[in-house]
């Protein structure tokens, strides 16, 4: 399925608020309820949009966990690998579960 100027506005949309209804969606678009719940359909069969989540405040519900990790790395000077690997070095959080 081709992605069109209408689906990408409907995507921006659904990605600022996931429970905005189809009405106001097509208001926003100019579109009838109906014809937006089809293209998020249709965006939901083709795999475009792979599903709708909620992002929990953890402090909000009581379950706060901090951990911290150090990991000590040298370069080796002829290879220029660091820790002996092929490791690839992201800043921050990757992921946290």
């Amino acid at each position: 399925m081709k992605v069109d100027q209408t689906d990408k506005k409907i995507l921006e949309l659904l990605s600022i608020n996931g429970r905005m209804s189809y009405v106001d969606i097509g208001k926003e678009l100019g579109l009838s309820r109906v014809a937006v719940r089809e293209r998020v359909n249709q965006m939901m069969e083709k795999g475009i949009i792979e599903k709708f989540s909620v992002v929990i405040n953890s402090e909000a519900v009581g379950k706060t966990v901090s951990a911290f990790f150090e990991v000590d790395c040298e370069r080796d000077n002829k290879t220029g690998v660091l820790c002996g690997g092929s490791e690839t070095r992201t800043d921050g959080t990757v992921a946290a579960w």
